[in-house]
């Protein structure tokens, strides 16, 4: 039987590079290998996305539909596209988006208190906030106009920015997201 990492673990495996990227950052550590870990943590944050909410814009969604497809688009992973996109991520109809930015994630972290750093504080950002969808090319362009990587604090700060760019977003079953 095949075990399936949790979230709780995946934090587990990560939280050393939390704290030692949060130490560096505060100590202004510009050497290669601050550079580096900073990379790592950027990625690592990144690896939420299997544990996140998982939404689609309605536009994402029709054209998934009518490329041939079946069920929600937000089934899929980043890494996944090519399985439902012959052209792949980069030249295909679609993006996979960070709702709740990388930026804010790292945001929300660094206003913990460094006591405050551990499993249970991370897991509890990743579940308030935590999500992604895939949006159409068109509507990635838009964002990148007016809110490419700050859309606030929270999710519900970055869904009012969705809202008023006209971008509607659909969870896994087709309900609008609020």
């Amino acid at each position: 039987m095949t075990h399936k990492m949790t979230k709780n673990e995946y934090t587990k495996a990560i939280l050393d590079l939390i704290k030692v990227r949060l130490r560096l950052k505060k100590d202004n550590d510009k050497s290669d290998a601050a550079k580096h870990l900073d990379y790592l943590y950027g990625q690592a944050l990144r690896g939420y996305e299997i544990f996140g909410k998982k939404y689609a814009s309605r536009a994402a969604q029709e054209e998934y539909e009518t490329l041939g497809n079946r069920g929600p688009i937000s089934q899929w992973q980043m890494r996944q596209c090519k399985e439902f996109e012959k052209r792949g991520r980069l030249k295909g109809a679609f993006q996979f988006e960070h709702v709740y930015t990388i930026h804010m994630f790292d945001k929300a972290i660094c206003s913990l208190p460094v006591s405050d750093v551990n499993e249970d504080s991370i897991i509890q950002i990743v579940n308030s906030n935590y999500a992604v969808a895939w949006i159409t090319k068109d509507e990635d362009r838009l964002l990148d106009e007016h809110y490419k990587s700050d859309r606030g604090k929270t999710l519900a700060d970055a869904l009012d920015i969705y809202k008023r760019l006209g971008i509607e977003l659909i969870d896994e079953n087709g309900k609008a997201v609020d």
